[in-house]
């Protein structure tokens, strides 16, 4: 028999950060005044009030997950923060219809990189930047996150971990599997800075460093270009995003050994 309690509350604080991750883009739309400000605000507003709203259908049950609920949960966290992360496209002038939005919405967190876009230079600053960090939060996987704050609503998360994580047997890295997930979003995210730093310094400017930076680490090979990477006309440039492209692309199982472990040879040895 499923327990709806624990995947509810799950599923309000998963909710509730897809809502929040579009603060950013929101004050950038402010910022430089242009069509986004308003559709992220409403979206930002909806998530809060459907989040809030599961939440306090909720109460916190201490408990294993079971395979089954482990798999529901993943499948409709992703289908949920699809929806949210939708919103803003919708209600922007630049996705004529649900399907659309929400295939962007889709592409952006599986890292697919498919796009409806024929102009992705149309778009405003804060649109581009909310579709290349779906794919940086995508790329390391929406539930690796959250398995860090499952101890929050207690809720064990081996089983999330195992439907989720596409690891080297899925093994533990460290005794709790919070403290796993914790220590590969640190080794992601500090990838994350070094990339950006790189890429200011070789000449690109803030925000086409942080947007190719979150689509390189994600994999998912969004651009603010119609011609891509192309468009910036340098070889520095393009042999930076495809060493980047290299080590994001290797197994994060893999990456613990040599950054965390600082086992060399283990690292070039795994097959």
């Amino acid at each position: 028999m499923i327990r709806w309690k624990p995947i509810l509350r799950f599923l309000a604080y998963a909710v509730l950060a897809a809502g929040l991750a579009q603060i950013a883009p929101f004050l950038l739309a402010l910022s430089d005044g242009d069509a986004g400000a308003v559709p992220f605000l409403s979206s930002i507003l909806i998530a809060l009030a459907a989040g809030f709203a599961l939440y306090r259908l909720t109460t916190p049950v201490s408990v294993e997950l079971s395979n089954r609920e482990g798999v529901l949960i993943v499948v409709t966290a992703w289908i949920s923060i699809s929806i949210v992360g939708a919103i803003p496209f919708y209600l922007s002038p630049f996705f004529p219809s649900v399907t659309d939005a929400f295939f962007e919405s889709v592409s952006g967190f599986t890292t697919t990189g498919s796009t409806v876009l024929a102009s992705v230079e149309d778009l405003p600053r804060s649109i581009n930047l909310w579709r290349h960090f779906m794919q940086w939060i995508g790329g390391m996987g929406i539930i690796l996150l959250s398995i860090a704050i499952l101890p929050l609503i207690g809720v064990g998360g081996m089983v999330l971990y195992r439907s989720e994580f596409s690891g080297a047997r899925s093994e533990k890295l460290t005794p709790r599997i919070s403290e796993t997930a914790s220590s590969l979003w640190k080794i992601y995210f500090s990838l994350s800075i070094l990339q950006y730093a790189v890429l200011r310094l070789a000449g690109l400017d803030v925000f086409d460093s942080l947007c190719h930076m979150f689509s390189t680490m994600g994999t998912g090979g969004f651009s603010t270009r119609n011609a891509n990477i192309a468009a910036f006309d340098s070889f520095t440039i393009e042999l930076i995003l495809m060493f980047f492209m290299l080590i994001s692309g290797v197994n994060f199982t893999v990456q613990y050994r040599l950054f965390a472990e600082r086992r060399v040879r283990r690292f070039f040895q795994d097959p």
